[in-house]
């Protein structure tokens, strides 16, 4: 059985949104009531973080284990441990039934130790432990070194690589070789690679990293691609299912999965009217697909001739999707944990999927942020399995303009 977690009040307010979906919470009365206090405080910022709070655990009651019994520190950890402090009472609770406890109080943090209890200290700098893992190694050789590589280790893993992972090796004149490791030796990449379809212009690899993703998608059932805006993650994937369908020897059909979030700290225009298919069009989804593919009314005629389907990650549970397809999961950072694994267990074994997105500067919500992003979920539980492969994008190539932009986000 999981372990449940008791948390404090300060844990609600800086980490419980970002740590949602990781830990099995426990609400006890003397946390909520104080949730209900702060409503009320002399605090413009105070007040705020306590309404949101009071939001966040009504629109996810069922999430959470509720609590109403109140404890006696003084009767479960002795005497000294007044009742008058409710941090105490927190540490009873967690005493009293097993559990563990998430706190950003150091002494809340000293007590829990002193009787043996499970404790993880959170702050709002916290990082949540992810690996940063690119699905590719990089590594800078001389010239000697690299001839080296070829003759005598192209069947040893030297770099400790996982199944699938790429190395790419780089001398000191500049030049590159691109290999992969299939868990026997190190193949070798075609550098030629190229997307044709008359829906598209031509796909051809602008980097090395570019044609890694690219090897990845031709290669693996299941492909991750992860970078900022303007490095090529759409295009790339929409070219190769454009390619493959035309061509009508293994895929018929492609499906976006989307789950439509509006821009972070952008203002939301209502409801738009219409049927399931407008109100798609109208969204980003249909934006991005408009511009990719020439116009919505190109997207609307593929969608009504069965080439194209846009299914909303609200949908998905229950529909099964057309055997040989291409599934594209469009804007993967804004999926939680729950919702991609739903998605990702939609998808028949005839099937290829591609999640693409921006993990790194582009989460819409904080209720996808940290370890309940399915994105970053994904890639852990996936990387090392013989059908999966994965690759960050690394240069934007949309206009200088864009490219520059990506220096607001850390401007001091």
């Amino acid at each position: 059985m999981q372990k449940k977690w008791v948390v404090d009040t300060n844990f609600v307010y800086h980490a419980m949104v970002k740590t949602f979906g990781q830990y099995d919470i426990v609400l006890i009365s003397t946390v909520k009531q104080e949730l209900d206090n702060h409503k009320t405080a002399i605090s413009d910022d105070l007040r705020f973080q306590a309404r949101q709070a009071n939001r966040f655990i009504f629109e996810n009651y069922d999430s959470f284990t509720h609590i109403t019994t109140e404890y006696d520190a003084e009767e479960i950890l002795g005497t000294e441990y007044s009742n008058e402090v409710k941090d105490n009472k927190i540490v009873a609770c967690a005493k009293a039934n097993g559990f563990g406890i998430l706190t950003n109080d150091l002494n809340m943090y000293s007590t829990a130790r002193d009787f043996g209890i499970p404790v993880e200290s959170f702050n709002e700098n916290t990082e949540l432990n992810f690996e940063r893992y690119k699905g590719f190694t990089e590594v800078k050789v001389t010239q000697e070194e690299m001839i080296r590589f070829n003759v005598e280790y192209l069947t040893k893993n030297k770099y400790n690589l996982y199944l699938n992972e790429y190395l790419i090796l780089t001398d000191d004149l500049g030049n590159q070789e691109a290999f992969l490791w299939n868990g026997a030796y190190h193949e070798s990449l075609n550098p030629k690679l190229v997307f044709r379809s008359t829906h598209l212009e031509t796909y051809q690899p602008k980097d090395v990293y570019q044609l890694l993703a690219m090897d990845s998608i031709i290669r693996n059932k299941f492909t991750i691609i992860n970078g900022v805006a303007g490095v090529g993650k759409t295009l790339g994937a929409l070219s190769y299912a454009m390619q493959e369908i035309e061509a009508g020897t293994n895929f018929n059909k492609l499906i976006f999965i989307t789950n439509n979030m509006p821009a972070k700290d952008a203002f939301y225009n209502g409801l738009v009217k219409g049927s399931l298919i407008e109100k798609l069009l109208s969204s980003s989804i249909g934006n991005m697909l408009g511009s990719k593919l020439g116009s919505k009314d190109q997207v609307l005629d593929m969608i009504m001739s069965g080439v194209l389907e846009i299914i909303p990650l609200s949908d998905v549970r229950g529909w099964e999707p057309q055997e040989n397809s291409i599934v594209l999961i469009s804007e993967g950072q804004n999926f939680s944990r729950e919702g991609m694994k739903l998605a990702i267990q939609r998808v028949p074994s005839t099937c290829k999927l591609i999640i693409e997105g921006d993990s790194l500067t582009q989460v819409d919500s904080k209720l996808f942020e940290g370890r309940n992003n399915g994105m970053l979920i994904a890639s852990e539980v996936f990387r090392g399995q013989d059908y999966f492969g994965q690759v960050e994008l690394q240069n934007v190539y949309r206009s200088e303009m864009a490219k520059r932009a990506e220096l607001m986000s850390n401007w001091k």
